[in-house]
């Protein structure tokens, strides 16, 4: 029986996005997915109570809000879904 923690990813990270609203950068793709988004940990409110959850954003948007000198190295090292050539395309934008 897998736990429900082992889904669970370490913030910030990099992934495929399947929509516009999640949009990043472009990048050439044979798949339905076309674009990354970068996720990092914001506060999330439910039902009146605050907890982390992931906010998507824009690489840039993402170095503007996370304000870490460390994050590109956060995100190569979190991002294990996407190809290397994938994920400089994002960390070119930050």
């Amino acid at each position: 029986m897998q736990s429900a923690t082992s889904d669970q990813k370490t913030f910030p990270y990099a992934e495929w996005a399947p929509t516009a609203a999640r949009a990043a950068c472009s990048a050439a793709s044979p798949s339905t997915r076309t674009r990354c988004a970068s996720a990092v940990e914001r506060e999330v409110e439910m039902g009146g109570v605050a907890r982390a959850g992931a906010g998507y954003l824009h690489p840039n948007a993402a170095g503007e809000f996370v304000k870490d000198e460390k994050l590109a190295e956060q995100l190569k090292q979190n991002s294990s879904g996407l190809k290397p050539e994938e994920l400089d395309l994002v960390l070119q934008k930050l």
